[in-house]
């Protein structure tokens, strides 16, 4: 009898040991894809961040090329409609569905324009040559920042929709509506690279047909 009453304190000691050493131990840790926090759509939104600031990148040296050749051809509402975007792009303004919107019109229809006096091929002044030459850089750089926009637009848009058809229906419009800058681009970037590719194919072709000079780096993109 003496001897069970020995374990049984013995048994009592040792469980509260043990549950006072639990107590100052750190927590584990949680295994990745099981909590909540590890669910959340942080890839895309990242991918978003990444998609938007590379077309506002893009996008600013564009318009910046497109501004010096409205000047060049006289088309100066355009010019200050491009100014007025290009300082939107560069203070951050430019990063939601509606500006974004806005500023692809904005430029698209900047490029018509240009589109059409070279088309006519429309001599320039001394002064509108000056422009012209200055439109190399800001081109090139936009032309080159494009190149990758279709294939992170694409990487996007599969990431993103994956999580918009995983969403709860109470959740699904929370998700596209936080997606949806994203979602713009990825239907636009495709286009856009056409638009710049397209246009820098024109700026080179009406160079050279007016002895205007093209720079080596020009030439190397097409």
């Amino acid at each position: 009898m003496r001897n069970k009453k020995l374990i049984v304190l013995l048994a009592s000691s040792l469980l509260a040991a043990g549950s006072a050493s639990g107590a100052g131990l750190p927590k584990l840790p949680k295994l990745p894809g099981l909590s909540k926090e590890a669910a959340a759509p942080a890839s895309s939104g990242t991918s978003q961040e990444g998609l938007v600031q590379r077309y506002v990148q893009a996008s600013t040296s564009f318009n910046m090329a497109l501004r010096e050749l409205a000047l060049a051809y006289g088309l100066k509402e355009h010019a200050a409609k491009l100014d007025a975007e290009i300082t939107a792009l560069q203070s951050g303004a430019v990063n939601d569905k509606d500006s974004l919107k806005k500023n692809t019109a904005v430029s698209s229809e900047a490029q018509a324009a240009v589109k059409e006096r070279m088309d006519q091929n429309e001599q320039l002044t001394e002064e509108g040559r000056k422009h012209y030459a200055a439109a190399w850089q800001p081109y090139i750089e936009g032309y080159r920042l494009s190149r990758t926009l279709p294939d992170e637009a694409s990487n996007f848009k599969a990431s993103a929709q994956t999580q918009i058809d995983s969403a709860s229906p109470l959740e699904k419009l929370k998700v596209v509506s936080k997606f949806s800058a994203g979602m713009f681009l990825a239907g636009e970037a495709p286009g856009f690279l056409g638009r710049v590719s397209t246009g820098f194919g024109q700026l080179v072709s009406y160079a050279q047909k007016n002895d205007i000079a093209v720079p080596k780096d020009a030439t190397a993109m097409l």
